[in-house]
C-alpha cells in the first residue's frame, strides 16, 4: 500500500483573518486506505489494476476530492470507493466524496453498506460501471445524506439504498443501466424523507429474462414521505422474450409520497408473448397511501404483445391519494388477444380519491378483440371516489369495449362531476359505462358526445345510481329497442339529457317502444 505524501496544500482565512493551513494528502497510486481525517486528493487519473477496492475509507471527517481526475478500472472484480462503518454501536459519518469519475469497476462505484452512516455527502460524481455486472452507488442504513449533481450511468443496477432516512438528492441522473433482467435506474427498500428534485431516471433496458423486467425507480419494504419533483421517468424498455414488467416508477407500501410536475412517459415492453397480469407503465403504485400527484404526465407507455396490460398510471389496494392536472394520455396496447388491455388511468380496489383537472386521451389498444379505457373504477374496493373536470377524449379501439370512464364490478359511492367523455371510438364504445353491480354513484353534470356507441351505458336498474344535468349528444346510439336498461334514471329537477342529436336515435326506448322526441326536462326510461 503507497501512501501520499502530506503537503500543504489549503489555505483557509479565519474570522480575525489569520490564515489556517490544512494538510492535503495526495493519493497517487492505488489501492488506497483513509485510517486518519483530513483532505485527500487524487492526484492523476489512474488506472487500477488489482482486483480489490481503489479507495477505501476508514474513519471520520474525511474530504475525497477527486480533482476532476478518473479511476478506471482494467482488470476484473473491481470496486470503486468504499466507506466501512464503525462498530456495530458507533456511526461512521461526516464523509464527503466529490468531483471524479470511476469508470469500468465491475462491482460497485460507491458503497457504504455497513452498520451505521451519517451526513455522508457525493457530489459531482459519474459512475460508469459495466453493464450486466455492476451497481453505480449502493448505501445501507445512512440517514442524514445528500447525493448533489452525480451521474449513473452505464451500469446494471443503478442507485440502491437499504434502511435509509432523510436523504437528498439534486440534479442527479440514474440513466442507461442494463442487463438481462431486474434492472432499475433506482431502488430503495425500507427507506422514508427522500426528496429528489431535478433528477432521471430514463433508458434503462433489460435485454432478456422472464421476471423483474426493467424499472426506472422501484420502492419496496414499506416507506414515507417521498418527494420527487421535476425528475423524469422515461423510456425504460423490456426488450425480453420472458414475462417481464417494464415501469418507470413501481411502489409498493409506501406512503405520504408527493410526485410534483414529473413524467413517466414511453415505457415499454416490445415482448410478444407478455403473460397475464404484466404491465406496461409509466406508473404502477400498490397497497400505498395518501399520495399527491400533481402536474404529471403518464404519455404513450407500451405493450409489445401478449396478454398484459399497458397503463398510463395504475393504483392497486390503497387509496386516499389526491390526483391533479395529470395527463394519462397516447398509452399503446399491441395485444394479441382478447385478454388484453390499455388504461390512461386504472384505480383497482382503491378507494377516498380525488382526481382532478386531469385528462385521458387517445389511448389506443391495436387487437380487434383487446379493451381500452380512459378511465377504470375496478373491483369492490373502489368506493368513494371523485372525479372533478377530468376528459377523457378519443380513445380508441376494436372490437372489445371502449369506454371513457368505466365503473365495474361493485364500485360504489364515486362521484363524477362536469367531467366529459367524447369522441371514443370502436364496435362498443361508450362514454360513461357503470356496469352490473356499480350502483350509488353520482354523474352531475357530465357531457358525452360523438362517441360511436352510446353516450351513457347503465346497466343496474332505475334510481340505483344518479345522474342529473348530463348531455348526451351526437353519440352512434344512445337508446336501442330492447336495451331498456341503457339509461336508467327519474329526473324531477333538472333537464338531464339533451337526446335530439344522438345518431339515429332521437328519444327513448321503453321495452322495445319508441315513447318520446326531444328535450323533456322529467323524465324516466325504465
Amino acid at each position: 500500500m503507497n501512501f501520499s505524501n502530506r503537503v500543504l496544500g489549503l489555505l483557509l482565512l479565519s474570522a480575525t483573518s489569520s490564515f489556517i493551513a490544512i494538510p492535503v494528502s495526495l493519493i497517487s497510486e492505488l489501492p488506497f486506505t483513509i485510517s486518519l481525517p483530513g483532505l485527500y486528493v487524487l492526484s492523476d487519473s489512474v488506472n487500477f489494476s488489482t482486483s480489490s477496492t481503489a479507495i477505501t475509507i476508514n474513519s471520520d471527517e474525511v474530504t475525497l476530492d477527486l480533482n476532476g481526475k478518473t479511476i478506471r478500472a482494467t482488470v476484473a472484480s473491481t470496486n470503486g470507493i468504499a466507506i466501512l462503518s464503525g462498530s456495530t454501536t458507533t456511526t461512521r459519518e461526516h464523509v464527503v466524496i466529490r468531483n471524479g469519475a470511476i469508470i469500468g469497476c465491475d462491482g460497485f462505484g460507491v458503497t457504504g453498506s455497513g452498520t451505521l452512516y451519517a451526513d455522508i455527502k457525493v457530489q459531482d460524481i459519474t459512475v460508469i460501471g459495466v453493464a450486466g455486472t455492476s451497481t453505480g452507488i449502493s448505501f445501507a442504513n445512512t440517514i442524514g445524506s445528500a447525493f448533489e449533481r452525480c451521474r449513473i450511468l452505464n451500469n446494471f443496477l443503478g442507485a440502491r439504498f437499504n434502511t435509509c432516512h432523510d436523504i437528498d438528492i439534486y440534479t442527479s441522473h440514474f440513466n442507461n443501466n442494463s442487463g438481462p433482467d431486474g434492472v432499475f435506474g433506482f431502488s430503495a427498500t425500507n427507506c422514508s424523507n427522500f426528496t429528489l428534485i431535478d433528477c432521471t431516471m430514463n433508458n434503462n433496458v433489460a435485454t432478456n429474462g422472464a421476471g423483474g423486467g426493467a424499472v426506472g425507480m422501484l420502492l419496496t419494504g414499506v416507506g414515507t414521505n417521498w418527494f420527487c419533483k421535476n425528475c423524469t421517468f422515461n423510456n425504460n424498455r423490456a426488450n425480453s422474450t420472458g414475462a417481464t414488467n417494464c415501469q418507470g416508477l413501481n411502489a409498493t407500501t409506501h406512503h405520504t409520497c408527493h410526485l410534483l410536475d414529473c413524467s413517466f412517459n414511453d415505457n415499454s415492453t416490445t415482448n410478444t408473448f407478455l403473460s397475464a397480469g404484466q404491465i406496461a407503465a409509466g406508473a404502477n403504485i400498490v397497497t400505498c397511501s395518501g399520495w399527491h400527484i400533481e402536474g404529471c404526465d403518464f404519455l404513450r407507455n407500451s405493450l409489445g404483445g401478449g396478454t398484459g396490460q399497458a397503463t398510463g398510471a395504475r393504483f392497486s389496494t390503497g387509496g386516499s391519494h389526491l390526483i391533479e392536472r395529470c395527463n394519462f394520455s397516447n398509452n399503446v396496447s399491441n395485444e394479441t388477444t382478447a385478454a388484453g388491455f390499455c388504461f390512461g388511468l386504472i384505480l383497482v380496489n382503491t378507494n377516498c380519491c380525488g382526481i382532478r383537472d386531469s385528462i385521458a386521451n387517445g389511448n389506443t389498444i391495436n387487437s380487434s378483440a383487446a379493451f381500452c379505457y380512459g378511465f377504470r373504477l375496478d373491483g369492490a374496493g373502489c368506493n368513494s371516489n371523485n372525479f372533478f373536470n377530468c376528459r377523457a377524449v378519443g380513445n380508441v379501439g376494436g372490437t372489445g369495449d371502449v369506454r371513457g370512464f368505466e365503473l365495474l364490478g361493485t364500485s360504489s359511492d364515486n362521484s363524477f362531476v362536469q367531467c366529459s367523455a367524447i369522441g371514443q371510438t370502436g364496435t362498443a364504445s361508450r362514454g360513461f359505462a357503470a356496469t352490473t353491480g356499480s350502483t350509488a354513484n353520482t354523474f352531475h353534470q357530465c357531457q358525452a358526445s360523438g362517441n360511436g356507441t352510446n353516450g351513457f351505458l347503465e346497466q343496474n336498474a332505475a334510481g340505483q345510481n344518479s345522474y342529473t344535468g348530463c348531455l348526451a349528444a351526437r353519440n352512434g346510439t344512445n337508446y336501442t329497442a330492447g336495451k331498456i336498461r341503457y339509461i336508467s334514471l327519474k329526473e324531477t329537477t333538472n333537464a338531464a339529457f339533451d337526446l335530439t342529436t344522438n345518431g339515429s336515435c332521437f328519444g327513448a326506448v321503453v321495452n322495445g317502444t319508441f315513447v318520446y322526441t326531444g328535450r323533456r326536462a322529467n323524465f324516466e326510461v325504465i
